[in-house]
């Protein structure tokens, strides 16, 4: 069994789930969720006070790389990307290891998602907590804690099951999931 040193000791132990133990280094896989950036959507740009499509997709780019390092988990809850068949790279320019949960705007084929995505699904759970584009509904809340869900951009649900996870609300970068269940 490796050695464990007293600095590995103050890494949570609600993040050893998903941790490796090397040798005496402990190397946490952090979680993280976004939904709806949107990547190559003018109107979307605009609304968000970007000059034009690519300064919106550069920054979104930056704002991701700067929070997440590769080997870290991203599960992006739909309407990723918008921006024609043709310009879809700037997806392998995201960190992580990245699953998608599929929008109403994730219109493309299957095969251009998976060149980017670890897992594709229409919804999943995770933690005690349904992941979804769209808001379930209330109905479900016997089944899971939360819902953790994209789709409303700059609006929230009033209740405090729901968490809405659209770029809008995430300071266009993803979140630590451990701080959304700290809500």
């Amino acid at each position: 069994m490796p050695k464990v040193s007293a600095l590995d000791m103050r890494v949570p132990w609600r993040l050893l789930a998903e941790a490796t133990l090397t040798g005496s280094i402990v190397s946490c896989r952090r979680v993280f969720t976004i939904a709806d950036t949107h990547f190559g959507h003018l109107k979307i740009a605009l609304t968000r006070g970007f000059k034009d499509v690519e300064e919106h997709d550069r920054a979104l780019v930056s704002l991701w790389n700067a929070t997440v390092n590769p080997k870290d988990t991203v599960r992006h809850l739909g309407d990723v990307y918008f921006g024609g068949a043709g310009k879809h790279g700037i997806l392998g320019a995201l960190n992580g290891i990245k699953h998608l949960v599929m929008g109403n705007h994730d219109k493309y084929p299957l095969a251009l998602y998976q060149q980017y995505f670890n897992k594709i699904e229409g919804v999943t759970e995770y933690r005690h907590c349904v992941l979804s584009h769209m808001p379930v509904h209330p109905n479900q809340f016997p089944r899971y804690e939360r819902n953790i869900h994209g789709h409303s951009h700059s609006k929230k649900v009033d209740d405090p099951r729901y968490i809405c996870v659209s770029a809008e609300q995430t300071n266009l970068r993803p979140v630590l999931f451990d701080t959304l269940l700290r809500q």
